[in-house]
């Protein structure tokens, strides 16, 4: 009796997964939810604006992004590191001013968060290629920052946590 293989999700990993199982011709199904493939990684064309489901970042660095992908169709791109946000009817800049030093003004100056949380997230950037055997297991992304000395606000990043 043959074994059937269910491949849940049309998203990256399922199709990179229906592409191995393709390579090595093993029968399949793929189920998605949704009426279209990519997952997170979709962008929809709506009035002439492509608006993107999700940020992501890709990095071509990742072992096996080179299997799946040719990077050179592709045709990846740079950006530098930070973000525009727009909240209370103004564009805020925050960037990383160890690699992006012009934009120091402007990340100083940002209300998105306090002088203590951007002298804080240096700190951390200075001390830390985080020491990762000083993160407790199951201990939250939220709860480490907290108790590096983070404002709760800061440390959600606008996401609903849970202390």
């Amino acid at each position: 009796m043959s074994k059937k293989i269910a491949v849940i999700g049309a998203g990256l990993s399922g199709l990179a997964c229906a592409t191995e199982l393709k390579r090595n011709d093993i029968q399949f199904t793929v189920y998605e939810a949704s009426s279209e493939v990519g997952g997170r990684v979709k962008t929809d064309k709506i009035d002439g604006f492509l608006l993107d489901h999700g940020f992501q970042v890709f990095l071509p660095s990742y072992p096996m992004g080179s299997y799946f992908l040719n990077y050179k169709q592709l045709g990846l791109k740079r950006f530098s590191p930070g973000s525009l946000i727009f909240k209370d009817g103004h564009f805020n800049a925050m960037s990383d001013p160890l690699r992006e030093p012009s934009r120091l003004l402007a990340t100083i100056s940002s209300p998105l968060a306090t002088l203590k949380d951007k002298l804080l997230t240096v700190k951390l950037m200075l001390s830390a290629k985080i020491n990762y055997e000083n993160i407790k297991p199951g201990q939250t992304a939220f709860k480490f920052l907290q108790e590096f000395g983070f404002s709760d606000k800061y440390a959600c990043a606008g996401n609903v946590c849970h202390p």
